[in-house]
């Protein structure tokens, strides 16, 4: 079925929009490896690296790569912690807490595996997000070419869908756990500290939204294959 002059305008912007998303993570995905891989490579550069768990930041510093996450402790400990200490330098130099109201955690840690295995979160999350504009681009390119209620379509409606429903929903749960299991290597003392609660966000119902869409969109191919074969 083909689309009208309005809606070929909506969907060129679109692919338009997303091509320039797809290339852009790509590159960002390509940066946030290089940056991983040389970060270790930095110490004593005037470069401090410091990795959360789907982002990066690029400060000044001659310590090691940092390590960053959201933590949680009792208030009543929020302004009167000590400082905190580890009892493995390697693992932890110098932790302490970044912002004590958001209580963010930011520490170095000289052991490379432990380094790039709390991070690879970052690269799974963000090849994730790259699927999902993915499967968006590969949409929208069937809908300029004129195919636009079919099978195929409909499949990558409901993939995109439960896409988001994933990252909406197993996003926070991988940031908590990547928390704790950091928490529970480095064994700081001085402050009483767990991993931050997980904040959901409204993603999964953008995915619910999506897949009520692809439903629909379901419904569409099935009336598209009668009406060519009727024609």
């Amino acid at each position: 079925m083909p689309v009208d002059r309005a809606g070929r305008r909506a969907a060129r912007i679109a692919r338009a929009a997303g091509n320039v998303t797809w290339w852009f993570g790509l590159a960002l995905y390509a940066v946030l490896l290089a940056a991983l891989l040389v970060a270790p490579l930095l110490e004593g550069s005037g470069y401090l690296v410091s990795f959360d768990w789907n982002a990066f930041h690029v400060g000044e510093g001659t310590g090691p790569p940092a390590v960053e996450m959201r933590v949680s402790m009792p208030n009543d400990l929020v302004a009167t912690s000590r400082r905190l200490v580890s009892p493995d330098t390697m693992r932890a130099v110098d932790p302490e807490l970044e912002d004590r109201a958001q209580t963010r955690l930011q520490f170095g840690t000289r052991q490379r595996a432990f380094f790039y295995a709390v991070n690879l979160t970052a690269l799974a999350y963000l090849a994730a997000a790259l699927l999902g504009v993915y499967l968006l681009r590969s949409l929208l390119s069937d809908v300029l070419a004129g195919d636009v209620f079919t099978a195929t379509n409909a499949k990558r409606v409901s993939w995109l869908g439960w896409l988001l429903i994933v990252l909406g929903i197993a996003g926070p749960q991988l940031e908590y756990w990547r928390a704790l299991v950091i928490l529970k290597q480095v064994q700081l003392s001085g402050a009483d500290l767990s991993p931050a609660d997980p904040e959901a966000g409204v993603t999964w119902l953008l995915g619910v939204l999506v897949l009520v869409i692809a439903a629909a969109w379901r419904y569409g191919a099935e009336l598209q294959d009668e009406r060519d074969l009727t024609v």
